[in-house]
């Protein structure tokens, strides 16, 4: 099992997010792909999770 680890770069007061930082960026993952990870599409999952999301709010 290969594990990434992740560092915070940035960030503010209120954001304890490794992401929250304030800038654009992208991760470039060809280094990971030659290594044997694989990396989904945002297209294939994120509109199900909206969907869900959306529904779970929509009951409360």
């Amino acid at each position: 099992m290969q594990l990434a680890k992740v560092t915070l770069i940035a960030g503010d007061d209120k954001s304890h997010s490794p992401y929250g930082i304030p800038a654009d960026w992208y991760m470039a993952t060809a280094k990971a792909e030659v290594a044997g990870f694989t990396f989904s599409q945002l297209k294939d999952w994120l509109p199900g999770l909206v969907q869900t999301l959306v529904k779970h709010e929509g009951g409360n």
